[in-house]
């Protein structure tokens, strides 16, 4: 949508978390101008986040909790907030994100509902 960014947008699918630490490490937030991120659960955000505010880096956090959206911008060095100084909402929906499902189902009821949701569509929702 903006020429001006063409080739300065780099997507990262990789986990964040203290065990892609050598990765993703304040000379890694260091190096970047602004992170934004997308993620499905609270653990990944306060990674971020933490790493954000010690390498003074801007973070544009943005997600979902079922149908309701949140942008939050979080410049450290006590300009704003940070992620970690607020609570998310609760979600009683029961749900698992979809993004979590496909990505990285990582406990036991994530593997079930993948599996189940695999099984739908290869024989339920096929004609």
């Amino acid at each position: 949508m903006n020429p001006q960014l063409k080739d300065r947008i780099e997507a990262r699918l990789e986990k964040v978390c203290d065990d892609t630490i050598s990765t993703y490490n304040e000379s890694f937030f260091k190096s970047q101008s602004i992170v934004t991120n997308a993620l499905d659960n609270v653990k990944a955000r306060l990674f971020i986040d933490a790493q954000c505010i010690s390498s003074k880096t801007a973070l544009i956090d943005s997600g979902t909790l079922g149908p309701k959206g949140h942008v939050q911008i979080i410049v450290p060095a006590l300009k704003t907030e940070s992620y970690a100084s607020m609570n998310d909402p609760e979600d009683n929906s029961g749900q698992i994100p979809q993004c979590t499902l496909k990505m990285f189902p990582e406990e036991t009821l994530h593997c079930v509902e993948w599996a189940k949701s695999l099984f739908s569509d290869l024989f339920t929702l096929k004609p």
